[in-house]
């Protein structure tokens, strides 16, 4: 059964857009911690690494929607956004559930294999956006814009690796700023252009020589 055919399937729906509008208003918050801390020093890491993640599984859960909203039968694409998908919900909601219990004393400390949980957030962002953008793309050009649209969440964290990867977290100070701020945009208008209608129910096309159920 797909799962725009059960209940599950029509309340992710009914909440895609709007998924991927808390995520943004969530990174906008993000992002101004990161700019109290880039332009007045105020440091409020601890709870920036509770709420990216927060905002990553509520994108997530919009992801699943868009899934929800594509007749996409048997075909191996969508199956495999929501894979990805599923994959980073979960790695965001233990993040952010771990995170939190060290912002409020519960755990003095996470464990060091903590840190490989995490790459499963990387799993949703990079191949589960992107996946979901090829899927978006192929239904018609009509929903091309949000297509692109799906692109950027995965290239602005791309991005982002590479700096700390090179640079270091917080070199240059800004720039944490910036790329959160560039998510939240991004992600609201994502939602956005899911709240106005371009994505309805929409047949996902139909692979040569394959059957749909």
């Amino acid at each position: 059964m797909a799962v725009g055919d059960t209940r599950l399937g029509t309340l992710l729906d009914q909440w895609c857009g709007r998924a991927f509008l808390l995520a943004g208003g969530l990174f906008v918050v993000f992002a101004g911690l990161w700019g109290a801390f880039a332009f007045t020093s105020v440091s409020s890491e601890s709870v920036q690494n509770v709420v990216g993640p927060v905002g990553w599984t509520i994108a997530f859960v919009g992801l699943l929607g868009i899934y929800s909203k594509v007749a996409a039968g048997g075909h191996v694409l969508p199956k495999a956004a929501v894979v990805f998908a599923g994959i980073g919900c979960l790695g965001g909601s233990v993040t952010a559930v771990g995170n939190l219990a060290t912002v409020l004393d519960v755990i003095p400390a996470l464990p060091a294999w903590f840190a490989a949980l995490q790459l499963l957030l990387l799993v949703g962002i990079i191949p589960g956006f992107l996946t979901a953008a090829a899927v978006v793309l192929r239904l018609s050009r009509t929903t091309r814009r949000l297509g692109l649209f799906l692109i950027l969440p995965a290239v602005i964290f791309a991005v982002n690796i590479v700096r700390v990867a090179t640079l270091g977290s917080t070199t240059p100070i800004w720039s944490p700023f910036v790329l959160g701020a560039a998510q939240a945009v991004v992600l609201l208008g994502i939602g956005w252009t899911i709240s106005t209608g371009q994505l309805q129910s929409e047949q996902y096309p139909r692979a040569s020589g394959s059957s749909v159920e």
